[in-house]
Parts: structure tokens; C-alpha cells; sequence
């Protein structure tokens, strides 16, 4: 596992340090120019320093991986004494990252593991010292027992990150960028290794589905078909399904809920055991039913069964894309809220047709529903066009998209004719997200033409979701060619340019806090300290400085939250290019 996702390169250089030697394995280019273009680019720069963890304890055989540009990345391992040396390095800033195992991932610069850091700006011929710390990780320990108190062997474990999400909710998320697993033993014992501080429910993996296939008693049915002697008999009528066990998806010390385990606070190295977990067998769930018409008569339809828990990564889907029958038969599902989601496809002749219902299942309960269908809703709106630059030249590949929030199988379908109109069909009612984009000509000399705004009636829902029913009116969506600009420098306590910090962005209003928002960004200052952002939307922002974030930070409401203190304010228009100067004083 690496702590961040480092883009394919065509090119490794390695160099091994401990008196090891320099390897270069290059690839193999029909060309000697062209060979020769995808070299790394060399230098007289060079990064050195000493990996230690906690007393200045020096942590041997670490992997120390920097990372440059897109075409430059070389792997060192630490010495007796924790130290490595990379050399021949070219001008530019690198990415510094100490890994082993038992240890989470660390960064130069950064405040917490798994996180890229600020990395660090090389002169031409310049050697820097990047020493820095790559603590141990924590450890929890426990044991797995079944229902009557017997070890089990072979439980995939894992340690969830107890999160609030963007939205405010508390959640539970993977600790580390790549989930780890961890099994338990003959003893039933199990070690969760290498975590990072936090605080952890320990609980069964995103993927348990119980142990081998599920159980089930036998019936009369099946002794006969077993013992009797084998006699042709007519056909019997259809029999309940029978009920199904297996063990469910636990969280310590035996909660069936993910938010009612019990967690556990880790420090830095810490070690904390006796975190047992009583495993539950129990009966499986289903979901029982009928689809119909309006007019009660069956109807063969499309049908989607998608689990709800507010741990995302343990959601899951089932669809049976071809339900000709009418009737609904789901078995061994685990305890907890689900959402049924049935729909017709619209024809030529029709409007989509869509049926929906909210289920929380008990252990070994069966829900009966029923599911009636009803039309979909049909939406129209007009797409709109401010600025000098000449209008699309085929307004029909113009994308405009209605994102539906929550459980969704629905996708409406969006048309738009050559004057600039659209119709969204298949809409059922929910919450929506309206956006739109227009696919780029020439990206070098032809127009970008960039959402302004987006209106239901006179209502702006600019990258807002909005609630969409019976009676919504219509959508007006207007392009703007202006690209609005935010930039300026850094500047360290005594006035001269720095550039080891990511710039963040954020809306003032909280409103706008939402998941992959486009108003939420970041990004990195040049050598001399200037940043630039483009293509914000208008509006009031916070701009905060930090030594260290990833993609993840960008979603955690406490990490905003944090940054908002040492923030800025601008305003951001499409009349006036922002120009903020920025010292780092008090940097997080």
C-alpha cells in the first residue's frame, strides 16, 4: 500500500543507499531520441535526512519515496542510523514520503500520516535536509467468538475511522487510502496494526457476508425427498421460502448497527486490547411483494433492492434487470434500512413508470410490499448564453444532467434540441443536483463556456440540490465565457516568497459545504509563491493556508472548520480579477 496514488511512469530510478548500489531500469524505446525524452530530467540537487520514530529512535530499512513531476520518482531505504540520500535531483518541489510496515505513511511536512505534506523546493545544486518523524502506528487487539463463546477462525477485521461527513452526520470510513484487512486466528485472536491516531470502531470488513452459504433447517420436504422411496407424485403447491441463517455483520463488542459499536481513542504507538467481538447468528432477512399498475394488474418491470446504513462502504446493490413476473423474492439480507426502487423504461408511447419504498429489516423478518407504479415527472428549461464568444455549433451536445441524491437507479434522461432547449424525462421526485457543461472545441483558441447559474422559475439553485415534484417549474441554465481569477502570493513572516503550502478555498456560506463541490478546491503555489485559481464560481470565499491536505480533507466539515480561524475573506466576481497576498503566519 503507498500513501498516495502516484501516477504510471514509464521511467523508475532507484537508488538504494546502506551501501547498496544505484539501479536505473529505463524503458525500451524503438528511438534513441525518444528514449532519451523520457529520461528523468537529472540535476546537482539533493535530498537527504534521518528517519526516526519516538527518542529519537532511528527507524531502519524504511522506503523514503520522492515524488517530482509526472516523469521523476525515486526510492531510497534508510540506513542503520535511519538515513538516506537522493541525488542528481533537478530544480523543482518534491514530495517526501517515509514508509514500513507497522507504521503509517508520513510525509515531510505533513501533520498527520497519509497525507502528501507540502513537500519541499529544490534550487539547482541545492541539498536539503527533509528529517522528520514516521511514528509507530497504534495496534488493537481482541478476540472473535461465536454465539456460544467459541474462538472463530478466519474473521476479516478492520478498524473503521469514526468521521463526521460533509453533511454533519457521524459516520465510520476506511483509515488508511486502500482498506486493510486483518484475520482472525485459530484462537480467535486477532491484531489491527499500523493505524494512525483516531478514533476506531473495530468491526467485520465492508465485504463479510457471513461464513460459506446460508443455513437452513431442513423441513418435512426435505426428509421425505431424503428417506422415502423415490415415487412419481403430482406437483405440490408453492411453499414459503424457507428461513436462512448465517452470521451477521457485528461491530464490538456485538452491536449489529455500525454507529453502536463501542470506540476506542488511539494515540500515536498506542496499543489497547481486549477489544472482543461476540459474533451473532442469526435469521436472514427478505423482502416479499408485488409491482403493479395502477390498476392493481402486475407489471414486469426493472427492480433495484439498495442497502441504506449511514456507512456508506457498507452499502450494496441487487438488481434484477428482467422481473417479468410482477412479484418481489429477496432473500438473506442482513438486518438494517434498505430502499426497493422499481421502474419501467419509457417507450415511444409512454412516459417511464417508477414505483419506491423504504424497508428496515429486523433480523429474520419479512417484509410484505407492495408497489404500485406511477408516471414520472416531466421537466423543461432553456439553456442561456452571456458573453462575447460565438455560441456552441451544435447545441445538442450540450450536457445538461439532473444528479439525484440519495438511493438512486432513476437517471433521467435529458435532451436538448438546436435552439437551446431541453427535456428532462424519468425524473421521480427527490432531491436534484442541476448541472451542465458544454464539451470543449479547440481548447487552445476556442471559447470555455462555464455554468453562471442555474434557476428553477426565479429560484437560484446554483450548485444547490433542490427538491423536485409534482408542479416544479422550469429550468433556465445560463453560460458565461468570463472566467473569473483569484491569485496572489505567499509570503513568509519577513516578506519573501514561500511555496511549501497548499492554498484552500472554501465558501463562506456553509451552505455550499457540500460533497465534490466545485467551490471547495485547492491547489499549490509556483517556486516563487504564486497561486492561481480560475474558474471559481461568484461569491464569497475563505482562503486558508496548510502545510499538508489530501482530497479526502476537502469533505471533512472538522477540517474546514479548522481552517476557518486563519482564513481570509474575498469576494470572487466575473467583473474584476481577486488579488490576495497571503502571510503565513500561524499556518496549521
Amino acid at each position: 500500500m503507498t500513501p498516495n496514488r502516484l501516477a504510471t511512469i514509464s521511467t523508475l530510478a532507484m537508488l538504494v543507499v546502506a551501501g547498496m548500489t544505484t539501479a536505473w531500469v529505463t524503458a525500451q524505446m524503438p528511438a534513441r531520441d525518444s528514449a532519451a525524452s523520457l529520461l528523468p530530467p537529472a540535476g546537482k540537487g539533493r535530498i537527504a535526512g534521518r528517519i526516526t520514530e519516538r527518542d529519537d529512535v532511528p527507524v531502519r530499512r524504511a522506503t523514503v519515496t520522492i515524488a517530482g513531476d509526472m516523469r521523476l520518482t525515486r526510492t531510497a531505504i534508510t540506513d542503520t542510523d535511519g538515513r538516506f540520500s537522493i541525488d542528481q535531483l533537478p530544480l523543482g518541489r518534491f514530495t517526501v514520503t517515509a514508509t514500513k510496515a507497522g507504521h503509517p505513511a508520513m510525509s515531510f511536512g505533513a501533520r498527520l500520516p497519509f497525507r502528501t505534506g507540502a513537500g519541499v523546493f529544490v534550487a539547482e545544486g541545492e541539498s536539503v535536509d527533509t528529517s522528520f518523524r514516521l511514528p509507530r502506528g497504534a495496534v488493537i487487539t481482541g478476540t472473535v467468538r461465536d454465539e456460544r463463546g467459541h474462538p472463530m477462525l478466519d474473521v476479516p477485521l478492520m478498524a473503521w475511522l469514526v468521521r463526521t461527513s460533509l453533511g454533519g452526520q457521524r459516520t465510520l470510513d476506511f483509515s488508511t487510502p486502500e482498506p486493510q484487512t486483518f484475520m482472525s486466528d485459530d484462537r480467535g485472536q486477532y491484531r489491527v496494526f499500523g493505524l494512525p491516531p483516531g478514533e476506531y470502531v473495530v468491526g467485520t470488513t465492508w465485504y463479510f457476508r457471513g461464513v460459506g452459504p446460508d443455513a437452513r433447517m431442513p423441513g418435512v420436504a426435505d426428509y421425505q425427498a431424503a428417506f422415502a422411496p423415490q415415487q412419481p407424485r403430482a406437483p405440490e403447491p408453492a411453499r414459503p421460502s424457507p428461513a436462512q441463517f448465517n452470521y451477521a455483520q457485528i461491530f464490538a463488542p456485538s452491536s449489529l448497527d455500525p454507529l453502536s459499536g463501542t470506540s476506542v481513542r488511539l494515540a500515536a504507538g498506542q496499543e489497547v486490547g481486549g477489544v472482543d467481538i461476540l459474533m451473532q447468528f442469526i435469521q436472514k432477512a427478505r423482502i416479499e411483494g408485488a409491482i403493479v399498475y395502477p390498476d392493481g394488474t402486475p407489471a414486469p418491470t426493472r427492480l433495484l433492492i439498495s442497502r441504506q446504513s449511514s456507512v456508506s462502504a457498507l452499502n450494496s446493490s441487487s438488481e434484477s434487470p428482467g422481473l417479468q413476473t410482477g412479484r418481489v423474492a429477496s432473500g438473506g439480507l442482513s438486518p438494517g434500512p434498505y430502499t426497493v426502487f422499481a421502474e419501467v423504461p419509457a417507450t415511444a408511447d409512454s412516459p417511464a413508470l417508477w414505483a419506491s419504498q423504504d424497508v428496515n429489516l429486523a433480523p429474520g423478518e419479512t417484509a410484505s410490499i407492495t408497489l404500485t407504479l406511477q408516471t414520472s415527472l416531466v421537466m423543461s428549461g432553456t439553456l442561456v448564453f452571456e458573453g462575447k464568444s460565438p455560441l456552441p455549433s451544435d447545441m445538442t451536445r450540450v450536457v445538461a444532467s439532473f444528479q439525484r441524491q440519495g438511493p438512486v437507479w432513476a437517471r433521467p434522461s435529458v435532451r436538448v434540441n438546436a435552439e437551446g432547449r431541453f427535456t428532462a424525462t424519468g425524473i421521480v421526485p427527490g432531491r436534484y443536483l442541476i448541472t451542465a457543461s458544454v464539451p470543449a472545441g479547440n481548447a487552445t483558441t476556442g471559447p470555455v463556456w462555464r455554468v453562471a447559474s442555474v434557476k428553477l422559475d426565479d429560484e437560484d439553485v446554483t450548485d444547490r440540490p433542490q427538491e423536485l415534484g409534482p408542479g416544479a417549474g422550469a429550468v433556465t441554465i445560463t453560460f458565461t465565457d468570463v472566467v473569473t481569477e483569484l491569485s496572489g502570493r505567499l509570503l513568509s513572516e519577513t516578506g519573501e516568497p514561500t511555496a511549501d503550502y497548499f492554498v484552500i478555498a472554501m465558501p463562506e456560506d456553509r451552505a455550499y459545504w457540500l460533497p465534490q463541490s466545485r467551490r471547495i478546491v485547492s491547489t499549490r503555489p509556483d517556486g516563487q509563491g504564486r497561486y492561481l485559481f480560475r474558474g471559481l464560481p461568484p461569491g464569497r470565499y475563505r482562503i486558508a493556508v496548510t502545510t499538508d491536505v489530501v482530497p479526502q480533507d476537502l469533505r471533512e466539515p472538522a477540517i474546514l472548520e479548522q481552517l476557518l480561524p486563519q482564513s481570509l475573506r474575498v469576494t470572487v466576481s466575473f467583473t474584476t480579477p481577486a488579488v490576495l497576498d497571503i502571510k503565513t503566519t500561524g499556518v496549521l
